[in-house]
């Protein structure tokens, strides 16, 4: 993945730091949870580009609650080891470069993805005869 034209290199962390990672951010979403107010949401079905998003900062909050964790923060430079941005480590130090930081979070959300999406790529075929389960139970 090109982030800014450099190459972002993630090799997927070791079972038990990914681990870590989601039991990490997990009990931070349960703790701090995702708030959604869908009150200044306005879709424009004749033309969604005119739709209006409204207040997003609840969301930004939640999200930032989560990723300031200090168990999260913990598990994701751990799951940064392996991990190169150009011809950078990415670690703690890298950050410590204040032109570095504007990619703190596009970074972290593709590492998130690479280590985490491997649980639940079959979760799809496990429920997919949910809905027809439920239309059946109701009949």
């Amino acid at each position: 993945m090109l982030i800014e034209g450099k190459e972002l290199s993630i090799t997927p962390a070791g079972f038990a730091d990914v681990f870590a990672l989601k039991r990490a951010l997990a009990v931070a979403l349960k703790r701090d949870g995702i708030k959604l107010d869908l009150s200044g949401i306005s879709i424009d079905t004749d033309n969604p580009m005119a739709s209006e998003v409204g207040d997003i900062g609840g969301i930004l909050d939640s999200i930032l609650e989560v990723a300031t964790d200090p168990a999260v923060q913990k598990w994701l430079f751990k799951c940064c080891e392996r991990v190169i941005y150009g011809e950078d480590k990415v670690n703690q130090d890298f950050f410590e470069e204040p032109d570095n930081r504007q990619y703190y979070y596009p970074i972290m959300i593709e590492v998130v993805k690479v280590n985490l999406s491997p649980f639940f790529l079959k979760l799809n075929s496990l429920f997919s005869g949910l809905p027809e389960m439920i239309k059946n139970t109701q009949k």
